[in-house]
């Protein structure tokens, strides 16, 4: 997975900022198959991805494709309008946006999550987050 955005550079959270993350029941994420505890903090490095190809950034609703597609209709190899970032901790930044997102089985699950004060996070235009901290705090719903 890997969010893409056209923000080139880090915002810094100035308090804790709510969060929200799909993970498997058993609180392991869909992509990276990471498992989590909750109130435990994270902590990583965001890097970026290949920014060479259109590959695996989409969301399961289709529409940071959709975004992309329809704003960057000519993008080439190499266009550096774009940041590509794969590694991070990814989540929804509402969860209203979260609840529009596909989930992929019976057996997934939304948690309400943290990112701590101080930590590093983009935004992608259709309400993504991928940020260098995080606490996944409770589980919120059941699919």
């Amino acid at each position: 997975m890997c969010l893409i955005t056209s923000q080139q550079e880090p915002l810094i959270t100035t308090e804790d900022m709510t969060v929200y993350k799909t993970l498997n029941r058993n609180l392991t994420s869909l992509h990276q198959y990471f498992t989590y505890e909750f109130t435990e903090l994270y902590v990583t490095k965001i890097l970026d991805s290949n920014p060479n190809k259109w590959g695996n950034y989409v969301c399961a609703d289709g529409t940071e494709e959709s975004y992309l597609r329809t704003n960057y209709p000519e993008w080439k190899r190499g266009d550096n309008r774009l940041k590509y970032l794969g590694q991070g901790f990814h989540s929804y930044a509402t969860k209203e946006r979260a609840e529009t997102a596909s989930f992929t089985s019976f057996m997934d699950i939304l948690v309400e999550c943290t990112v701590p004060k101080g930590s590093e996070y983009y935004l992608s235009a259709t309400g993504l987050c991928i940020s260098n901290q995080i606490i996944i705090n409770k589980e919120i719903k059941i699919r």
